[in-house]
């Protein structure tokens, strides 16, 4: 039932395993090369390898439901991981998963579509839209992915930091320098071939926007840590720009303040901060 070619390929890599209940099929032969069919089946435990650049799953529930063209996935999981090595060190465990997908099929690839799609654990909790397209002549897969996170601890949000993808000095300053605060919400999109990322010629767009309250920032190893802080943070595919609107450092109110890598992969760091405050505080 995988067709040949290219789409056949990626379904091999992405090695799926699982049990199958309550499998049904039909089969209709329209002449001696080309069948339709039509399929239903529950999957438990369900895995599927990262392939691709894409991201991977374990242990996760499924109905499915696809024919000759088309088909579609009710996605539910309650103690899952999804792997991503492409991205993160670490596999991201999950609490909860929820959503529907659909795909339909053509001469020029697979299209995967899924909308309010429902993950969460105990760092945090995320609604997403989906788009992915699989072209047929094997090019990299296009990925439209738009998610909504709330309420979470930057402490524990360090966790899912890019971490195969930064120089270890950006990725040290990210992890070591964000010591409090909470993130009411935040935003992260991309749109692009997989493949292409970062997008240095314009190809795609990776953005994550978040706003943060009450953070504690230590610029610099050995500088005391800025307290209060409520900061813009905006990464835009290898730029970070972090805009201070508030927050005291040394006794001094911070008034703004800028906090800039202008290419994670450099690890070079740019900060400008205007303060106000008595001068001895700066001094004790």
């Amino acid at each position: 039932m995988v067709p040949d070619g290219q789409v056949k390929q990626r379904w091999v890599a992405l090695d799926p395993r699982g049990d199958l209940q309550n499998f049904s099929i039909l089969l209709e032969r329209q002449d001696a090369e080309i069948w339709r069919y039509a399929a239903e089946a529950r999957a438990s435990g369900l895995t599927i390898k990262a392939a691709d650049g894409l991201p991977g799953f374990r242990e996760v529930n499924a109905q499915l439901r696809i024919d000759s063209t088309s088909g579609r996935v009710a996605l539910e999981a309650d103690d899952s991981q999804i792997a991503w090595p492409e991205m993160l060190a670490d596999t991201i465990p999950v609490d909860k998963l929820e959503g529907v997908l659909v795909w339909r099929r053509s001469r020029d690839g697979v299209r995967i579509v899924g909308d309010d799609l429902v993950l969460s654990n105990a760092d945090f909790s995320s609604r997403s839209s989906v788009e992915l397209t699989l072209p047929a002549d094997g090019s990299s897969p296009v990925l439209d992915l738009d998610t909504g996170i709330a309420d979470v601890d930057i402490v524990v949000l360090k966790r899912y930091l890019p971490a195969n993808r930064l120089k270890p000095g950006a990725y040290r300053w990210l992890k070591g320098s964000w010591e409090g605060g909470r993130i009411p919400r935040a935003q992260v999109s991309f749109f692009g071939p997989v493949a292409a990322f970062p997008f240095d010629d314009g190809e795609g767009q990776f953005r994550v926007a978040a706003d943060l309250d009450d953070g504690q920032l230590r610029f610099a190893p050995s500088w005391p840590p800025a307290r209060g802080i409520q900061a813009r943070v905006v990464i835009d595919n290898v730029a970070m720009d972090a805009r201070v609107t508030g927050g005291s450092i040394l006794g001094s109110r911070i008034r703004q303040a800028g906090v800039q890598f202008p290419d994670l992969r450099t690890g070079v760091l740019k900060v400008q901060a205007t303060t106000e405050g008595p001068v001895q505080s700066a001094l004790d």
